[in-house]
């Protein structure tokens, strides 16, 4: 499940070496957020924001990590293709993440920066939601839309999308475990 969460997260970080767009958040990490119960990834890449939580059985206090992309890629090398009996165990201490696995371990230290605020833009209830006029129209990029088409566990999952307007994110929501936001594109008039 770790795997098929980080791959989910990893397509939507940006692949540039340490990305700052005009002096925002880091763009190139994945957020990786540990609460009592749960761990929580995101990763946005300014067009997309992909959010997974998964159950974890931890009492840990809340804290958060920045992973590297490219650490991201070496640990979903290093877990490989999951199954019964190959379990990961993650730890984390003071800046630094190590995961353990049959195969190996790695260690990763984690970026400095900021991360974009996202759960305030996943906040909300459909009451909240402005529906426009009958006919309303709002383009979105096939190839940044297919992102969240790889997320699904199986292939009869819906993909749920909320629009908020033609100039705001629109809400997606695959499941129960997955919660994303696309932004719309121009279309020509």
């Amino acid at each position: 499940m770790l795997r098929r969460l980080l791959a989910a997260t990893h397509r939507h970080t940006i692949s540039h070496r340490l990305h700052r767009f005009h002096g925002a958040a880091l763009l190139t990490c994945i957020q990786l957020t540990v609460e009592p119960g749960q761990v929580t990834l995101a990763g946005t890449g300014r067009y997309t924001l992909g959010v997974c939580t998964i159950p974890a059985d931890n009492q840990a206090a809340a804290d958060g990590f920045l992973l590297k992309r490219q650490d991201a890629k070496a640990i979903l090398g290093l877990i490989g293709r999951p199954g019964p009996g190959h379990p990961a165990v993650l730890g984390y201490h003071r800046n630094e993440l190590t995961i353990d696995t049959l195969a190996g371990s790695l260690r990763c230290s984690g970026e400095t920066g900021s991360y974009p605020d996202w759960g305030r833009l996943l906040e909300g209830t459909p009451a909240d939601l402005h529906p426009g006029p009958d006919g309303l129209v709002i383009g979105f990029n096939p190839e940044y839309l297919g992102r969240f088409a790889k997320v699904r566990e199986h292939p009869s999952d819906p993909m749920k999308l909320t629009t908020r307007g033609p100039a705001k994110a629109a809400k997606v929501e695959i499941g129960e475990r997955f919660r994303g936001l696309i932004m719309p594109v121009r279309l020509p008039r």
